[in-house]
């Protein structure tokens, strides 16, 4: 079936639901949001503008979700987000990577490396 304007702005993103993520060090499980295109730039452009200083904790925020949907972090928390060992945040990096279609090869782009 051939997609059509009407089908594209016409889904219904809410439908989609967050994938549920482990966090082993933590001892539990949080769930990772799919970002819209608009979501997914404006994320890239605050890491591209901090050079891509505290990248995963960046991500991490804005990615990680309650199992309703609700936004675990806001952008203060970034700093805090960033003091955690990375074995706290690379299960929601890698979970943020799949869900909203970006490579390992994009995040080190956007880090500068």
């Amino acid at each position: 079936m051939a997609l059509t304007r009407d089908s594209f702005l016409n889904f219904d993103a809410g439908s989609l639901k967050p994938e549920k993520v482990e966090v082993p060090i933590l001892g539990g499980c949080c769930y990772v949001r799919r970002l819209s295109a608009g979501e997914r730039d404006a994320l890239e452009n605050r890491i591209q503008r901090r050079k891509g200083r505290n990248a995963r904790a960046e991500i991490v925020a804005a990615v990680a979700v309650d199992e309703n949907g609700k936004r675990l972090f806001g952008s203060s928390d970034v700093e805090d987000l960033a003091k955690l060992p990375v074995s706290a945040l690379e299960p929601i990096v890698n979970a943020h990577l799949e869900v909203n279609a970006m490579s390992a090869d994009d995040l080190a782009d956007l880090e500068g490396n």
